[in-house]
């Protein structure tokens, strides 16, 4: 099965990938799983800096966007049921996406994670998708997991 090395920000080697035989139960985690697109009207104006500054004629969103609604619901279809961990909202991504840097980098230090300024500017890449699932995702997801800021469960339905 495919494995993500996110200090790569790339798919681990073939090598790497686990296999497994006869599964009863699959978990498959992913970023966006079943966020449908935004309508075109929503993708006008910039929602941060890195869309404001370099992406202001909207591409590299419409492209996340049409990647949405054209790339993955073939895979999505393959998901059963979705139950989502749905964090306090985007302003708790980059701290969360720098702790996950730091225990990477702890876990191999011969390689090299990101740093803060450089999470501060990768998350805005994802900002925009972040807070279409926020907003969309109660609605799809067949459980809802709430988590707090220090990812403690709060809530369930």
């Amino acid at each position: 099965m495919p494995r993500f090395d996110k200090l790569a920000d790339d798919r681990a080697p073939r090598s790497q990938w686990p296999t497994a035989f006869g599964a009863d139960l699959v978990l498959f985690e992913g970023w966006f799983l079943r966020t449908p697109p935004q309508s075109e009207a929503e993708l006008g104006e910039p929602i941060n800096a890195l869309e404001r500054d370099e992406d202001a004629d909207g591409l590299w969103r419409r492209h996340c966007n049409d990647a949405l609604g054209r790339d993955y619901p073939a895979i999505w279809e393959a998901i059963d049921r979705l139950l989502w961990l749905r964090g306090p909202g985007f302003d708790a991504v980059p701290e969360w996406r720098w702790q996950q840097e730091q225990s990477l980098q702890r876990s191999d230090p011969a390689r090299t994670a990101m740093t803060r300024p450089q999470v501060e500017r990768f998350v805005q890449h994802f900002e925009r998708v972040s807070r279409q699932a926020w907003r969309t995702l109660p609605g799809i997801a067949d459980w809802t997991v709430e988590l707090d800021a220090q990812r403690r469960p709060t809530g369930f339905s």
